[in-house]
């Protein structure tokens, strides 16, 4: 995995998905396919740019704090 992203932030990102029924797989803080396709079908439910990131617009959306 790479150390793109913090751990405790995709751990935090991870359960904030499964919550609003995105599956990111289990919050285990390692960013993954299946966090990053969670991720783009979140966004594109949002009106967000498909960038399978966790740029600033996505995690305020998420009701992350980072």
């Amino acid at each position: 995995a790479d150390a793109m992203y913090d751990t405790e932030l995709v751990r935090t990102v991870q359960r904030s998905l499964n919550d609003r029924g995105f599956d990111a797989g289990p919050a285990d803080g390692q960013w993954g396919p299946n966090t990053e396709a969670a991720v783009r079908d979140f966004q594109q439910a949002n009106g967000i740019a498909q960038t399978g990131n966790l740029d600033q617009r996505t995690i305020n959306a998420l009701g992350v704090a980072r």
